[in-house]
């Protein structure tokens, strides 16, 4: 089939439920608006089969395409769709189950017409390799159109443009096609829930799910099907506040209380469309305080700013302890505490405002001893001290340490285990340290913590391994050599939206980072931040450090372990011995396998165990393409699922005169499925950086879409680094695959506009079929720079897998008013493959030269 010939199917197709050959269809072309040439794999049915017809015994080879047999789920049981979500029936093709040629292991899940799709899988080098499009916008109007394809230089990586003539902003379902045959089908724009939060609520009150593709293009027709665990029928929910990666909506005060399952649809894609479910639980109001409360100055608190009111704190908190849900109440005063507190559960602290209530570390204090914390390996010096505690909310008041909490860790707040607990409109002081070893939280092991209208003041938010963690319109002022204001060796399920960040003293700052994201204790996955801003927001005047001003980051960093396949099933997998690095296999179900060469490219999945008899190691979900002993796998925990969604992150205006990592978002190894999409950039050195690492273990970064951003004033707009030092490297390991850059919008970045290191067939970490398309750029030094470095020595790949490092489409480049002496379109070192389609460039002195 051409490119671009459509297939029509109408409502004239009208022969029951029997299944046409493709000699007939072609026989009754009279009948057909379009074009079906003979040979092609794409079989029509008959008609524009709902998937509810039943469809019995059709004629060999043919296989009904049902939601199932395309691999998709929809609920049980499935509502009728509203009125206004178009039919999508998707013609019946000869699937080949067990073709081994041009299978699709990963791709680009996001896209419109005439846009690049990057895939990973195997054989995708093949010249007969083709992709079929099927998008239905309306009842009758189907449409199946092949694409073109790139290039064929690769094996394991390729990238096909969506036809132009396809509906936009819509589901499409792709069929890779080879030698007359078609591989497992997959899907673009399809809507995905990932996770709900809070994950618990009441009835008549807000709930949010979270993903992507919620809403497709301006118009938003996404609903949400709220239906009990149980295969019982549900109810539609119209959102309350929609944008593409997330859905507010109210639950019905009507729901009886037990567990749900919350399942999505933008509207497109019919009973093809669904998200997979997400969990929500519905329950009593856990926070209905009662009527009973205890005013610490009948206990004897002064707050008078001298006296030590910590026992009598700890009366008033105890005989709240005794009525579950009431509330301890702090008058206007300051109130001075030489020891720690411990909050009974179900108990609110509650002041007449965080200027007016304020608890007061005192320069006697002594602090409970809890053991290590995680931070830095040091004793917790504790102030407000939660052991297993739950149901506690702050509010209206000031926990400020003083500048009292000596030696250790200090830590205002300091949780494990704790559950249910809120900070609203409070004041959360730990400024003035000269070192970094303070925080104003430590929330390691906690979960269900909110804050809104909340301050903090100095030190980070420790989250550890916290999860269901909401922070929303809340105010962050960084002190003197803090690290980074939200820190987490394990975040997962986290919200931040509308803060904002700025320095207390921006002459004498600390490393400026809102969120810091590690791996020292698990995977990072479902991560939500939005609507924040930052606001002259880097390392401070005469700092120079090229470790600090990563304002989003994502450090993931190198891998443990990285090795050969020797046998593998749909759900497992087995390793050769001579592989680099080790695993702890006490942390096997927080980690990831991610195959980073060879036969699977792209895929990863969380492990689930490890059976050291068979030294077998089984994953969560099944390959789509089981590897084989070309593949080379790393295990490590990953960071995945996670949006960066309309913010502004603001620098420094002198960041050109300091080496710093100013950037606004950094994805430092082993990101997959992360998106920046709509934030505004101004004043970094960099824009957005997505990172392969090696050091010493290669863990690839794969599939992650920076999109719609305005980048203003920096070095460089984009870059995507492999930084592989010389360790010896694993044969065949790739450092990037399908990560993509899309509609940003560059200006004066003086130095370059797009940057690419890593881009040679020996140089270790190589890129492979990363797309830049319909990027535009106007005053820089240099359009486009591809690079190599010298510590990529030592890392050859496999020859066969390598192919074109960078697609460039339809991009923009004007050097403006930048000086044209040593300008340049392009500049490029020897052996970098790119290729170049519909690029404009425009002033630059030299079209081409050869760089580093």
């Amino acid at each position: 089939m051409k490119v671009g010939a459509p297939v029509k199917f109408y409502q004239s197709f009208m022969f029951g439920n029997s299944f046409l050959s493709l000699s007939a269809l072609i026989a009754a072309a009279p009948l057909i608006t379009g074009c079906l040439q003979s040979g092609s794999i794409l079989q029509a049915k008959s008609k524009s089969l709902s998937v509810k017809d039943d469809v019995s015994a059709p004629p060999t080879p043919y296989v009904a395409e049902t939601v199932e047999s395309l691999g998709f789920t929809r609920p049980n049981p499935e509502p009728p769709l509203p009125s206004d979500f178009p039919a999508f029936n998707p013609p019946q093709v000869a699937i080949d189950p067990t073709l081994a040629t041009s299978q699709v292991s990963e791709w680009m899940r996001t896209g419109n017409p005439g846009e690049a799709i990057p895939v990973s899988g195997s054989s995708l080098d093949s010249s007969g390799l083709g992709f079929g499009v099927f998008s239905q916008a309306r009842n009758n109007d189907g449409v199946l159109l092949q694409s073109e394809v790139l290039n064929h230089d690769s094996k394991i990586a390729n990238v096909f443009k969506l036809p132009s003539q396809l509906s936009a902003d819509s589901m499409y379902v792709v069929y890779p096609q080879s030698g007359g045959k078609a591989g497992r089908p997959f899907a673009i724009n399809r809507t995905e829930a990932w996770w709900s939060g809070p994950d618990s609520v009441v009835p008549g009150t807000k709930a949010s799910v979270f993903g992507r593709h919620f809403v497709l293009g301006n118009t938003s027709r996404a609903k949400i099907y709220l239906k009990p665990v149980a295969g019982v029928s549900g109810s539609w929910i119209t959102p309350s506040q929609a944008n593409p990666f997330r859905l507010d909506f109210t639950v019905p005060s009507s729901t009886a209380n037990g567990d749900y399952e919350i399942w999505v649809h933008n509207g497109s894609g019919g009973h093809f469309g669904w998200s997979g479910p997400v969990a929500l639980k519905l329950t009593a109001d856990p926070w209905a305080w009662n009527s009973t409360v205890f005013n610490v100055k009948n206990y004897g608190a002064v707050g008078d700013g001298v006296t030590d009111d910590a026992a009598a704190i700890r009366s008033a908190l105890a005989a709240a302890g005794a009525v579950a849900m009431s509330s301890v109440y702090f008058p206007t005063g300051t109130y001075l505490m030489n020891s720690t507190l411990v909050p009974p559960s179900k108990v609110r602290w509650y002041g007449d405002g965080k200027s007016s209530s304020i608890i007061k570390v005192g320069s006697g204090f002594v602090a409970n001893a809890p053991g290590t914390s995680d931070q830095n390996h040091l004793a917790p010096i504790t102030t407000i001290e939660f052991m297993n505690a739950n149901h506690i909310e702050f509010k209206d008041l000031t926990l400020d340490a003083n500048k009292n909490l000596n030696g250790g860790m200090k830590t205002l707040v300091y949780m494990r285990g704790a559950t249910d607990v809120k900070f609203t409109g409070v004041r959360l002081k730990t400024d003035g340290y000269d070192d970094q070893n303070y925080s104003t939280g430590d929330f390691q092991n906690s979960h269900h913590i909110s804050m809104s209208g909340t301050e903090i003041h100095g030190g980070l938010l420790f989250l550890g391994t916290a999860y269901q963690f909401f922070v929303d319109s809340s105010q962050f002022y960084m002190g003197r050599n803090a690290v980074t204001s939200i820190h987490s060796f394990a975040a997962r399920e986290v919200s931040l939206t509308n803060n904002t960040f700025q320095d207390i003293d921006p002459a004498h700052t600390g490393d400026d980072r809102i969120f810091t994201m590690q791996s020292h204790q698990g995977r990072t996955k479902n991560i939500y931040i939005s609507g924040n801003t930052s606001r002259n927001y880097a390392p401070g005047p005469g700092f120079v450090n090229d470790n600090a001003g990563e304002q989003i980051l994502f450090e993931i960093g190198a891998a443990a372990l990285s090795a050969n396949v020797t046998a593998a099933s749909d759900t497992t997998f087995k390793l050769s011995d001579s592989g680099r690095g080790s695993v702890d296999l006490t942390q096997i179900a927080t980690s990831d396998v991610a195959i980073v060469g060879g036969t699977g490219m792209g895929q990863h999945r969380e492990l689930t165990s490890y059976n050291s008899a068979t030294k077998t190691f089984s994953i969560s979900i099944p390959w789509r393409i089981r590897p084989d002993s070309s593949s080379v796998v790393a295990i490590s925990p990953i960071a995945k699922n996670s949006v960066i969604y309309r913010n502004t992150f603001q620098g420094k205006s002198d960041y050109a005169t300091r080496y710093t990592a100013s950037t606004a978002v950094n994805m430092y190894g082993g990101c997959h499925d992360i998106i920046v999409d709509s934030n505004t950039i101004e004043n970094t050195r960099a824009g957005v950086t997505v990172y392969s690492v090696g050091t010493p273990v290669l863990m690839n970064s794969s599939f992650n879409l920076v999109s719609n951003n305005t980048i203003t004033g920096t070095l460089n707009g984009l870059i995507s680094p492999s930084d592989y030092l010389p360790t010896p490297a694993m044969i065949g390991a790739m450092g990037q695959v399908g990560n993509t850059f899309r509609k940003n919008t560059i200006s004066q970045a003086t130095v370059s506009a797009i940057q690419v290191h890593g881009c040679t067939p020996d140089s270790g970490g190589v890129q492979l079929m990363n797309v830049y398309e319909n990027n535009s750029s106007r005053n820089s030094k240099l359009g486009i720079f591809l690079s190599n470095k010298p510590d990529f020595a030592n890392a050859p790949t496999n020859p066969a897998d390598h192919g074109t490092t960078a697609v460039f489409l339809g991009n923009s480049f004007d050097r403006g008013s930048v000086s044209a002496s040593s300008s340049a379109a392009v500049s490029t070192a020897p052996g970098c493959s790119f290729l170049d389609e519909g690029n404009q460039f425009t002033g630059f002195a030299a079209s081409s030269v050869t760089g580093p």
